[in-house]
């Protein structure tokens, strides 16, 4: 419940409120990595602060909901066709809205990850931790965003409970520009 601005163009003068914090445990070789993502809302937008611990400090990348679709959809299907093949990349292609990106695997990495993640529901009478699991790939590209040059990531995220995929899409931020209260 606790409020936070994003002092980022798109997201500027708003007052969101974080509605939902999962932490996420992925072992990879041996170790656990985790991150946190908090769910933030305002009115009509909500958007995702993922936090992740780095050796340089923490990483705040800002994700807002690019597309969301059942696993056992045609949609879905070819999702899950697309981040299983070998060649590691995705590709957005809208023709209509002359949309073309390509994203690579963050690392080169080619398989998915396996994450149990552990939730907290601030709108929950009993404010009491779930747990889940979740199947993810990370992508990311070079892009320009109003003349500067920037890091767009991209992931696409499967709850293993429901088979619901959800791609969330953004940019690393300075964590200064992030501010609760």
């Amino acid at each position: 419940g606790q409020f936070v601005t994003l002092d980022l163009l798109d997201f500027s003068g708003r007052n969101f409120t974080i509605k939902e914090i999962n932490a996420y445990k992925v072992p990879i070789g041996g170790i656990t990595f985790t991150f946190t993502e908090y769910t933030l809302a305002d009115g009509d937008m909500s958007c995702w602060l993922r936090v992740i611990p780095s050796p340089e400090g923490i990483k705040a990348i800002v994700l807002t909901k690019y597309d969301s679709v059942a696993y056992d959809s045609e949609d879905g299907k070819a999702i899950g066709q697309i981040v299983r093949d070998p060649a590691g990349d995705f590709r957005v292609d809208i023709d209509a809205q002359n949309v073309h990106e390509q994203y690579f695997r963050v690392d080169d990495v080619k398989s998915s990850y396996r994450a149990t993640v552990q939730s907290v529901d601030s709108d929950a009478a009993d404010a009491a931790l779930s747990n889940g699991q979740v199947e993810y790939w990370d992508y990311w590209r070079k892009t320009t965003v109003d003349s500067v040059e920037t890091v767009q990531y991209l992931y696409v995220e499967m709850d293993r409970g429901n088979g619901w995929y959800t791609i969330k899409r953004g940019e690393e931020v300075d964590p200064n520009r992030v501010q609760k209260f």
